[in-house]
């Protein structure tokens, strides 16, 4: 939008706000506040968090500090940092540069309440809008795709194969491009269309990494989807997670015996295909599993091995090692300093006291009187671990 635009806008809004709050004793109960006692709280708004619009003024929310506008998110993302008119506005390049719109979008520069792209110098020195996507120069505001050689030096020329002028911004205008960016070797998108690269092709699809990890082997509506099973079943997906039959594009588990033969089964429990994925059903599927021999993770749960039992817990090598005697929320974790100091983990690294849900040193007197003291001079708690002083 050309600046003199934006700047008409601007002017136009703050007559409105200023507008609407002489008037405000008209507002009806119901909109963004209401007359007399029913006034709405806007400390508690969304507009307060977001706008800076914290006060109530007849009948309305309205921004009226600098401090408000300053906690606001339009202050992070926008740099509308200071009020007027009832409205946080952007009239300052210092907030402007420190804004989420600076760094993403070259709009550095503070003019007439917006923050805009007004020099090359704006657009050049953001990361995200000339380093990554090539719009390297300041035009009406914002910064533009001007020169094929900036897209050529861009990072997306690389990826997604916008190296040319496309309107404003880069884009693929040739298969060239396609071809040699990594969206075509990962995704099979090798064809240029509309400035994008898309897939054209099944024998690109198959030829790419996707299909081979997820069994989008196949091309459709501009994209490689997985069109039948054939595509699923060689793909990684299916080997390692049972997701062997197609079903709206892409590969999901449909029956007991992929899951059964997956590596996830083995290991993890999730021998059953329920609504498109591998899960555990019951305890019988967590049995044996290192889920359970190894981490107490025996019982079926919400399609997964968790750990509910105290007794097995305390049953385990991660009990006597690292204090984890107790089922809480899945899992095997200490519930206190006891198990810590029970444990192994004390004894050689000093790691005593309970600290979240796991053993900790926090104590000089703990790191002491452990073997990392007495056998690497590791007598000092620091960061939660035990150090040489």
């Amino acid at each position: 939008m050309p600046t003199k635009i934006l700047r008409f806008w601007r002017i136009a809004a703050v007559w409105l706000v200023t507008l609407v709050a002489s008037a405000g004793a008209a507002l009806v109960s119901g909109c963004n506040g209401a007359t007399g006692s029913d006034e709405v709280p806007c400390r508690e708004t969304a507009s307060c968090t977001a706008h800076g619009q914290c006060t109530q003024n007849l009948g309305g929310c309205l921004a009226t500090t600098d401090a408000d506008c300053a906690a606001s998110s339009d202050c992070r993302s926008l740099g509308n940092c200071q009020v007027q008119g009832g409205r946080c506005w952007a009239f300052s390049s210092e907030a402007c540069l420190k804004a989420t719109v600076c760094q993403n979008e070259g709009a550095c520069s503070a003019s007439d309440g917006l923050c805009l792209a007004l020099s090359d110098a704006d657009c050049t020195g953001t990361w995200s809008a000339c380093v990554y996507h090539g719009l390297c120069s300041a035009v009406a505001g914002a910064c533009t795709a001007t020169s094929d050689a900036a897209c050529q030096k861009s990072i997306n020329c690389a990826i997604e194969g916008a190296c040319a002028v496309c309107g404003k911004r880069c884009g693929a205008t040739s298969d060239g491009h396609c071809k040699s960016a990594k969206v075509c070797a990962d995704h099979g998108l090798c064809t240029a269309s509309d400035c994008a690269c898309v897939a054209a092709n099944s024998s690109d699809c198959a030829a790419s990494a996707w299909c081979a990890q997820a069994g989008y082997c196949t091309a459709a509506g501009s994209r490689c989807v997985a069109a039948s099973n054939s595509d699923c079943l060689p793909s990684q997906w299916c080997q390692v997670l049972g997701l062997c039959g197609a079903k709206e594009g892409q590969c999901v588990a449909v029956a007991d015996a992929d899951c059964a033969r997956t590596l996830a089964c083995a290991t993890q429990g999730l021998c059953h295909a329920v609504s498109g994925k591998c899960v555990a059903v019951s305890s019988s599927d967590c049995a044996g599993t290192t889920m359970c021999t190894e981490l107490g993770r025996c019982s079926a749960v919400g399609g997964t091995c968790q750990a509910t039992s105290d007794a097995v817990c305390a049953a385990l090598a991660l009990c006597k090692n690292d204090g984890k005697c107790h089922a809480m929320s899945g899992q095997c974790r200490p519930t206190a300093n006891a198990d810590c100091a029970a444990s192994k983990a004390c004894a050689e690294l000093g790691r005593c006291k309970l600290k979240g849900w796991g053993c900790a040193a926090l104590s000089d007197a703990d790191c002491a009187g452990s073997l990392a003291c007495k056998d690497e001079a590791k007598c000092k708690a620091k960061n939660s671990t035990c150090v040489v002083p």
